[in-house]
């Protein structure tokens, strides 16, 4: 009796970088040539397959070579082609968790919309980190398989569940996706492949390396050295030198699907970035602003431009005389973007297009081979995403506020809140709109009267009370003084502290260091800092390159702390004290702005560096809190994740990834995290997402300025005026029952205030809208985070919320808008039998909202 053989199956690709061997122009080119030599080898042989990662090389491939439309469709058709969902390979730490969810509905619009396909894959081989939620966002947008190859040397096969209970098979490839020797690193391992992957049937990547040509596998040879070798020859080769293994290409998905499951391992948990910093917001701080910046945006301007439509509100934007990414200048030259080839011509086109430019410049991987251009493009894309996304937010707000009568006549400011709660807040209002002789109360329908206090920013106001997901106004009048908010509050300095204390905080800021040394919170009677350093910014020598951070013991260069030029108190009055220090470090002046609210419990923190640019060095800034508030749960796309629970126990190993002593240090929190005790929590939120948790507390990693893995000659310098901001509270209890995420959120989308002095008169007389209003409201519970407009029918609009903790919530949906009904639906909008009412933990959900047309 023959014995059966040992099924080899070879998963052929090419890694499409988007940023890494060139500009993006010229890797979308060489792109479009190993996909047409892939198409020419398909044709010409039978067994030849091919896996392509995202959906944005094959566009730009079939833009360039229509006619070959229905040559890659049929080979699509007989699954000889494969193409992963998402349309561009973007890292997953370190982006918003929408980011993710528009990535993959992106990509699976566009590959219908180019040969009608529809697939189930997501590959991602080259991802050194993986979001909690992905698992959840991929069932959910119609995705079984998720494909990797980091991490587990000898492959891994498991069911991945994310923070719900949603659960996709994950499969990582044996030891890479590229760069190894088949014969040394594979074969002799298959035994415990079998095991680890719990198949009989083995799956390997041989993919041509990065960018590299169609039917070739970037291998190794005899002695460890790199070796570009011809596939289809090497599998005859292996089938030859090894007879009881039958080596041959496959479609990977047919692969996948006789795997059995039943018995698979369930896996969840932390799988933190093994690039370290990389593609966070240490190594290039102004994109990785820019990036949070741009989502938020786009998200407010969906939400209100939903709202004026529902309202019978006209807000429109035709078509631009030129594509905003269009070379400006004298020169004569042009720029080769795929995206000068849009031409939006109303609102929804240009929502498409600026998320389109979002989702680009979200690719894993830049820096390489002509990085400075590559930065200077993702700049110039994100750029335009947000003056997109402000424009029409700005023109929607606008409109809505035409619609609102001021009140008695008098100048009235009504203020915005995108956010599903009821919330407090300062709002601030520029220019010169009141006369700063004069005093100003600002006051509500119902009496409530806050002072008007002129800041260095405007004229700012304690909003109170703004209904959730709505607005509310507030007329400005005239007063004779200014009533004090805060009777209690103290403030004394002398030549060494500065004191505040308030009804919330005890604060002592040390005026020889700048450091803000001791808080208390009063109403805990518990200390919250007692750290000589706190605040401190320190310079660390960094020699490594962007992706494979090795040395976690850095040699120290210098300390803000003994640079100390001045620290004076620089306002003082009912809503805030403001402590200012200048120093210096890296020969470069830092100003930190110290903020103690005395209207609620929040002290915030702005660092602003104006930095030269000095290379090799690390910069963070100290954040070591009382010792005792030691578990630590932070922000993750679209979730919350428990620092320590690992998704995999193997750590970084090879070359290209940090140490593992970083990797257990390093996190990556998208928006806020919380540090808590037995009894009590510390929440920071910040427009700073790289974190290290050293054992000596805890540091912001303000910035890295250091060589790239790609281009040892590109390093990012990150110069000029940067700011950060971070916001500090502190709670008894846990971060769940307090809902301390929504600092994060409230940082993220700060109430928007919009001056209405009655000029403008209504474009609908008939439409006067009340001086406060909530359109839609849920109890609290969750974040909303999306409302917008259907893609698949003109006669409903999309709600998403998400629930941030770990306990299920009934979550009722009142709204004041022209909705007839709801129903649950996937992410594709696919109506499902999920349950209305309830927001389960950890859930993302989507509702369709059937719009009643009637009486608007």
């Amino acid at each position: 009796m023959t014995a059966r053989k040992q099924n080899l199956y070879v998963a052929h690709s090419t890694h499409l970088d988007l940023y890494w061997i060139g500009t993006q122009p010229e890797c979308l080119e060489i792109g479009a040539q190993i996909i047409d030599d892939a198409v020419r080898l398909a044709v010409q042989h039978a067994g030849f397959t091919f896996l392509l990662d995202t959906v944005r090389f094959l566009e730009y491939y079939l833009a360039k070579h229509p006619d070959n439309t229905s040559v890659v469709k049929k080979l699509f058709d007989e699954g000889r082609f494969e193409i992963a969902a998402c349309y561009t390979d973007r890292l997953e730490n370190s982006h918003d968790g929408e980011s993710l969810v528009r990535n993959v509905q992106y990509g699976k619009k566009v590959l219908n919309r180019l040969i009608g396909l529809n697939t189930e894959l997501a590959y991602h081989p080259d991802l050194p980190g993986l979001a909690e939620q992905s698992p959840q966002i991929y069932k959910k947008s119609g995705v079984r398989y998720y494909l990797f190859a980091r991490g587990f040397a000898r492959g891994g096969r498991f069911w991945w569940k994310g923070l719900d209970d949603s659960r996709i098979v994950a499969y990582n490839f044996p030891v890479h996706y590229s760069y190894y020797n088949i014969e040394k690193e594979i074969i002799p391992y298959l035994t415990q492949t079998k095991r680890s992957i719990q198949a009989e049937d083995v799956l390997i990547s041989c993919s041509a390396g990065d960018l590299g040509a169609a039917n070739t596998f970037f291998s190794k040879d005899a002695d460890g050295k790199w070796d570009r070798v011809p596939l289809m020859e090497t599998i005859e080769a292996l089938n030859v030198r090894y007879p009881e293994l039958n080596v041959q290409m496959s479609n990977v998905k047919s692969v996948l699907d006789r795997m059995d499951t039943r018995n698979l391992e369930v896996r969840s948990g932390e799988y933190p970035s093994k690039w370290g910093t990389f593609g966070g917001s240490a190594n290039n701080v102004r994109i990785a602003q820019m990036d949070a910046q741009a989502s938020a945006l786009l998200l407010e301007a969906e939400k209100y431009s939903t709202i004026c439509d529902l309202l019978g509100i006209a807000v429109e934007r035709g078509a631009a005389p030129v594509n905003p990414l269009k070379h400006r200048g004298g020169s004569g030259g042009s720029r080769n973007y795929f995206e000068l080839r849009q031409h939006p011509t109303c609102l929804e086109e240009w929502f498409d297009f600026a998320w389109r430019l979002q989702l680009v410049t979200q690719d894993h991987n830049y820096g390489g081979i002509g990085g400075m251009q590559s930065n200077f493009d993702r700049f110039l894309y994100k750029s335009c995403a947000i003056r997109i996304a402000e424009d029409i937010r700005n023109q929607c707000l606008n409109r809505l506020v035409s619609h609102i009568r001021p009140q008695s006549g008098q100048a009235s400011v009504v203020v915005f809140n995108s956010l599903n709660w009821e919330r407090t807040e300062h709002v601030c209002i520029g220019g010169d709109c009141l006369d700063e002789r004069k005093t100003y109360v600002a006051a509500d329908s119902s009496g409530n009267r806050s002072p008007v206090i002129r800041t260095p920013e405007g004229y700012t106001f304690a909003a109170s009370a703004v209904p959730s997901l709505g607005y509310k106004t507030f007329s400005i009048e005239e007063a004779d003084k200014i009533p004090e908010a805060v009777p209690d509050k103290r403030t004394m300095m002398n030549k060494d502290r500065i004191i505040i204390v308030n009804p919330f905080y005890e604060v002592v800021i040390d005026r020889n260091s700048g450091s803000l040394i001791y808080v208390k919170d009063v109403q805990l009677n518990r200390t919250v800092i007692e750290n000589p350093d706190f605040l401190s910014v320190d310079l660390f020598a960094d020699r490594s390159f962007s992706v494979s951070e090795k040395v976690h013991d850095k040699q120290p260069l210098e300390s803000s702390k003994h640079h100390v030029r001045s620290v004076e108190i620089t306002e003082d009055h009912a809503y805030w004290t403001k402590v200012e220090t200048v120093t210096e470090i890296g020969h470069s002046k830092l100003v930190m702005q110290i903020y103690v609210d005395h209207c609620k419990k929040e002290i915030r923190v702005i660092p602003t560096l104006f930095w030269i640019g000095e290379k090799e060095v690390q910069l963070n800034m100290n954040l070591g809190f009382v010792s005792e508030f030691a578990r630590v749960h932070y922000a993750v796309p679209y979730g919350v994740q428990q620092m320590g629970r690992f998704l995999d126990e193997e750590r970084p190993w090879a070359g290209d990834e940090i140490s593992p002593e970083l990797y257990e240090r390093y996190r990556e929190a998208i928006g806020w995290m919380v540090l808590e005790s037995a009894d009590a929590g510390i929440c920071v939120s910040s427009s700073q997402t790289s974190f290290d948790f050293d054992r000596g507390g805890l540091r912001a990693m303000l910035l890295r300025v250091v060589r790239s893995g790609g281009d040892q000659d590109v390093i990012f310098r990150n110069e000029g005026k940067l700011s950060w901001e971070f916001r500090i509270t502190s709670y008894c209890g846990d971060w769940q029952r307090e809902r301390a995420y929504r600092t994060g959120w409230e940082r993220q989308y700060p109430l928007c205030p919009i001056l209405n002095n009655g000029a403008g008169e209504p474009v609908a007389p008939k439409l006067v809208l009340p001086p406060s209003c909530s359109w839609l409201d849920t109890g609290g519970e969750g974040v909303v985070t999306v409302l917008k407009k259907s893609e698949a029918d003109s006669e409903a609009c999309i709600l998403r919320a998400f629930n941030s903790t770990s306990g299920a919530a009934e979550f009722a949906v009142a709204t004041s808008l022209p909705v007839q009904d709801m129903e649950s639906c996937d992410l594709n909008e696919t109506v499902c039998g999920d349950e209305l009412n309830r927001l389960d933990p950890y859930e993302i959900k989507t509702i369709r909202m059937n719009i009643r047309r009637d009486g608007v």
